[in-house]
This record gives structure tokens, sequence and C-alpha cells, in this order.
């Protein structure tokens, strides 16, 4: 018998994009009933979107938190830490009549710090996800660093399982913290579209090359990169598709305005894997090359690629040798072709490469195998909800 599991945190969880998508999926196969969705931050789940015969409520946002656009941002995130781990009496109101036996949370923006306390307030076992490093992530005097490191590493020596998004975050916290934790690879949907092989296109030969790159474009390194792909790509007619929320308008601002690449705005996940496998010919999968970025790139881990491996085509990934997406190549040889440092040089001969057929069909299957090992919503639900039963009998 599972748990009543309680979810509080500010990513909403529904079927969209980011780590709200990622929420979806692993949530998906969790008894109805037996599970509550508090949403803590600004932004709300949408009611069509949600968990089917799931209850969900919000809890509504600090008055501090709209001082987080403004000039003393970093001064508001340090109130709201301290704040949030005073919020467990507002959500004890907000659920007794649920019966709460675990606590999830999601270590992000700052409801995971009111879901630790109400953890410790009620003796309940703490499940924490971890998809980003939020000492870092937030905005903080740099003096205050450490304080803000040692308030996520008491909240991770808490939990009674550490949900990590890559094995490299999970070794990194457990020198940081002192303490081991679990690898949660990102998931698809239990649902989603998966190919057993290769388009039959991808054997054509001496035809123009298109990349296409889906999600967000959270760092100028990222479009920088795309911008460089798009020149290397120009002379032999290539051309670059991009799919997601980040306007054109946006790479202007960096210098970025190649004619040959297609901005085609945010289509359902369905749309873009049918035009992936009718149009394209690779996954374009950047990293950072911002020395600033580093530290996170190298324990971050592009959730992408858990879709990107389901449609069939072969990957592109760029970024520093010591970045996740590039260890991860490594660890699987031959699933995709890789580029480790930012020069127009090296992205060209990445691209001869690939303008090969039969190395692109052998990238492609290699994506396609080491996917369904890795990125299945059964083997995620399988980790998820093994921890969640160990901490229940303990």
């Amino acid at each position: 018998m599972f748990p009543n599991l309680l979810y509080i945190s500010d990513v909403p969880v529904e079927s969209s994009y980011h780590g709200s998508a990622l929420l979806f999926r692993l949530l998906d196969s969790y008894p109805q009933d037996q599970l509550f969705i508090m949403e803590s931050g600004q932004d709300v789940s949408k009611a069509e979107r949600r968990l089917p015969g799931v209850n969900y409520c919000q809890a509504p946002p600090l008055r501090l938190s709209r001082l987080l656009t403004t000039r003393v941002h970093r001064l508001a995130s340090l109130l709201l830490t301290a704040v949030s781990e005073r919020r467990w009496r507002f959500i004890q109101r907000l659920t007794s009549q649920f019966n709460p036996q675990a606590i999830l949370a999601v270590a992000h923006g700052y409801g995971w710090l009111s879901a630790a306390a109400f953890a410790r307030k009620r003796q309940l076992p703490l499940h924490l996800i971890v998809h980003d490093d939020w000492p870092t992530f937030t905005p903080a005097p740099s003096m205050l660093r450490p304080w803000a490191a040692e308030k996520f590493a008491a909240v991770y020596r808490q939990a009674a399982s550490r949900l990590c998004v890559s094995p490299y975050m999970m070794e990194r916290y457990q020198h940081t913290c002192g303490v081991p934790g679990t690898v949660l690879l990102p998931s698809r949907a239990n649902n989603s579209t998966v190919f057993s092989a290769p388009p039959a296109r991808l054997t054509q030969q001496n035809a123009p090359l298109t990349g296409l790159f889906g999600g967000s474009l959270t760092s100028p390194s990222y479009i920088r990169s795309l911008g460089t792909l798009a020149r290397m790509l120009q002379p032999v007619g290539g051309r670059v598709l991009i799919y997601g929320p980040t306007p054109k308008s946006q790479a202007a601002i960096v210098g970025v305005n190649e004619p040959n690449l297609e901005w085609r705005g945010l289509v359902p996940p369905e749309e873009m894997i049918r035009i992936a496998r009718e149009e394209a010919d690779f996954l374009f999968v950047p990293m950072s090359f911002e020395a600033s970025d580093l530290k996170t790139m190298e324990i971050n881990f592009p959730s992408k690629l858990a879709d990107y491996t389901a449609i069939g085509l072969p990957l592109l990934i760029a970024g520093p040798p010591s970045t996740s997406a590039v260890k991860w190549a490594e660890d699987n040889p031959g699933v995709a072709e890789v580029v480790r440092d930012d020069s127009a040089e090296s992205l060209g001969r990445a691209i001869s490469r690939l303008s090969d057929p039969s190395h692109r069909m052998s990238l492609a299957s290699a994506a396609i195998e080491a996917g369904a090992r890795q990125f299945s919503h059964q083997a995620a639900a399988k980790v998820f909800l093994d921890r969640v039963m160990i901490a229940s009998k303990s």
C-alpha cells in the first residue's frame, strides 16, 4: 500500500514542458486518491493539463515574492528563504483532511523549504527531487552563498530519499553533503510515441542537412551555438529548425540572425516529433560554454534527451568536456556526435561526419537503444516508487 503523498513546491505539476512535464510524468503512475498537489509558487498549473482525479490547491504566494523582480531581489530571496520555513502550520491547515504520510518536494524556488519544515514537524519522510543546483540559482549576495549552500545541505541530509537528475549531481552532493543519493533520470511520458528504428530518409545521399533544436534557450551561449551551427550549414544549403518559447528577437540581442535559422515557436510535442522525423537529419543538444555556467552544466542534465532519443535521429552534442551531456555521451559510446569546444571548425568537422548516411544511421540506432534503457517511463516510476515504499516501511 502506497502512503498518502503530499507534494509541496513552486513547480506546477502539469502536462506542459520543463520540470512541470517531468513531474507530471513521474506522478502519473501514483494512485490518484493518495496524492495531493499543493503548488506554492507564483506559476499555477492549468486545470486541463493537470493529473486527472488528483486534488490540487494553491498556497497563496508570499507578498515578498513580488520583490524578486526588483533591485532588492537578493534581499527578498534571503527573506523568502527564512519565511518559507515558518509556513508549516499553514500547510497543516490546508491538508488536514488529507492526512499526509509522506512529503514530496522539488528544490526550486522556496516552497520546498516549507515542505521540509512541515516534514520535520510532523516527522514524515521527505522525498527531495533535485533538477538544478539551488544554491547557485538562488539570488543571494556572494558573501551569503555558503549560508544558502548549508541550507540546501541540511534539507538534503534530512530527506529520506534524495533523487538527483544525473549521476554527476549525485556524486557531487555525496561529496559536499556527506550522504548518498539516488539517480532519477528524466523520463518520457507513459503514452509517448517511441520509434524502434530511424527514418529511412536518413540513408539519402548528398541532401542538405537539417538540424533541429527543441526547448528553451536559457543561456546566450545556447543561442550563439545555434548561430554557429547555422553558419556551418549555410554553405551546403542546410538549415536549423528551432521549436520552443524563445522569440527570434532574443537571438538578435546577442547578434545571432542567420537566415537559415527557422524560428517555429511552440507546437505540441507530437507535432514536433512528426516534423523531426520528416524534415530533420539530426537533433542538436547544446551545453553552455560560459565559464559562469560550468558548475551547473556539470551536474544538471538536459531533459530533452529523454524525448530526443525516442525520435530515432542522430544526436549532435556540443559542450565543454566536463558537462553532463558530454559525459553521458562518453558513458554511452556511439550514441552521439560530440563537439567539446565552441570553435566553428570543430562544429564543421562534426557536420561533415553527419553528412555520411551510414554514420547517421549508426548514431540514431544507438540513441534509440540508450533511450529505451535509461529514459523509459517504467524505469523512472520504478526508481521513484521503490524509494517511496522503502521510506514508508522504515
